[in-house]
């Protein structure tokens, strides 16, 4: 595939994009380095304009100068599940319930950090009534090893709430 650069829109003529993931600083000509976001593990970069030095992830600024929006769907989908691979052929815009579901079909659910599967979800679902106790979401948090907040929000139906 061939290397097209781009401006990025909202940085004048400061900053450039290309379909390979790479963002550029046309005054000095450089490729900027990124750096990995310690809690996303997404690539960042630092852009300075407007006489402000804000961090952006690369994903994010790919998709804005590369794939259009029309729906305006806010949030951007890796389709590999490779959140380092910023190529354009690699992203697309999504809407939060749609990343969501992407990435729990796409973790490797062996993985000792996951405690929760749609199953078990539906099964929570299931166990919880309009009138449980404090006491009882507790006893289903001990079952399912996780915390009281994670239940409360199945519950209350602002965590995994694409589960029916």
């Amino acid at each position: 595939m061939e290397k097209i650069w781009k401006k990025i829109p909202f940085t004048g003529n400061k900053y450039y994009a290309s379909n390979m993931g790479e963002i550029k600083n046309l005054k000095t000509g450089k490729i900027l380095k990124p750096i990995i976001h310690k809690t996303t593990g997404y690539h960042a970069v630092t852009l300075s304009y407007n006489s402000k030095q804000i961090k952006y992830t690369i994903h994010k600024l790919i998709a804005l100068t590369f794939i259009p929006n029309p729906e305006n769907k806010p949030d951007i989908h890796h389709k590999n599940g490779i959140k380092v691979d910023n190529r354009v052929v690699n992203l697309e815009w999504v809407t939060t319930v749609e990343n969501t579901i992407h990435s729990i079909n796409n973790r490797d659910l062996n993985r000792k950090d996951i405690k929760l599967t749609p199953e078990k979800v539906k099964e929570i679902k299931a166990l919880l009534t309009d009138n449980i106790s404090h006491e009882g979401i507790d006893r289903i948090a001990e079952m399912y090893g996780v915390n009281y907040s994670t239940i409360h929000r199945i519950k209350a139906g602002t965590g995994w709430y694409w589960i029916i």
